[in-house]
């Protein structure tokens, strides 16, 4: 089983951003907010943000409180692997998930609308040849602790494209993450990414030339239109791209 490094390179970003906005700031860099998995990536991120001269501040990493109560990261995955939370935290004060600098830089939940410094860390992207159909492509991604790549900003939209043409893929359709959520008429359907990314009210778009058209429910990139998004039948065969 494909498992990558803890080893990052923590990118610390100084501007003041509630947790959503620190979030898409991060996913307009090809980024994410930074999943903190051991001891040694919390020192990491710890000792980044004091390089970055914020001695003195909580800052924003990836984790916020889901319906059940359970913390998860924003791409789904419940943080009971490794927790460092100050003690008596998590109290209740907030849904989301800051490094809290007053207390040795351990976790502290607050409320999500406050402006915080953040670290963004390169979101792991791999593409595969092997030809499955859309709900396989999903579970070989998740067999692998991933899921099937968001295309969500020009920078990540260039990222993907870029690994599909360095594993020889050049002029081939594949699988990325987006499916249709019928609605009365299919031009009033929503896209939603597997977890819960409204695609329809992204402010990123990349639709081929008069799509989508109701010819399909699973989201490919489409080779002979520059790699933009395009709905086809979920069944057919074809490479995906994976993302952690």
């Amino acid at each position: 089983m494909y498992k990558c490094s803890d080893h990052i390179h923590p990118e610390v970003d100084t501007r003041r951003l509630n947790f959503y906005d620190a979030e898409r700031a991060c996913e307009d860099k090809g980024m994410k907010l930074v999943k903190i998995t051991s001891e040694a990536k919390n020192t990491e991120v710890a000792m980044a943000v004091q390089e970055a001269g914020l001695i003195d501040y909580a800052v924003w990493i990836n984790g916020q409180k889901d319906s059940y109560g359970r913390w998860v990261t924003t791409d789904g995955y419940k943080l009971d692997g490794y927790e460092n939370w100050q003690v008596d935290e998590p109290s209740g004060a907030g849904s989301c998930l800051q490094l809290w600098a007053l207390d040795d830089y351990r976790w502290d939940d607050t409320y999500c609308d406050h402006k915080r410094p953040f670290v963004c860390e390169p979101g792991l992207v791999v593409a595969y040849i092997d030809q499955l159909t859309y709900d396989e492509a999903e579970d070989a991604c998740a067999r692998i602790g991933m899921k099937l790549a968001k295309v969500t900003s020009a920078k990540k939209h260039d990222i993907i494209k870029s690994k599909v043409s360095a594993v020889g893929m050049d002029g081939r359709d594949v699988w990325v993450n987006g499916r249709r959520v019928p609605g009365y008429w299919y031009t009033n359907d929503d896209w939603y990414t597997s977890d819960g990314v409204d695609l329809s009210a992204a402010s990123y778009q990349p639709w081929a030339l008069g799509e989508p058209q109701g010819s399909g429910d699973c989201l490919q990139l489409w080779a002979e239109q520059n790699y933009n998004w395009d709905e086809t039948n979920c069944y057919t065969a074809k490479p995906y791209v994976c993302e952690q």
